[in-house]
């Protein structure tokens, strides 16, 4: 269960961090 909850929370870390990443992309794209 705790190994679980952790993997969840870990994969929505990953998620986050990549949807950051995709939006500071797009933004360098458009300003640079």
């Amino acid at each position: 269960m705790l190994k679980e909850e952790f993997s969840m929370e870990t994969l929505n870390n990953m998620i986050a961090e990549m949807l950051i990443i995709n939006l500071k992309n797009k933004y360098n794209a458009r300003f640079f």
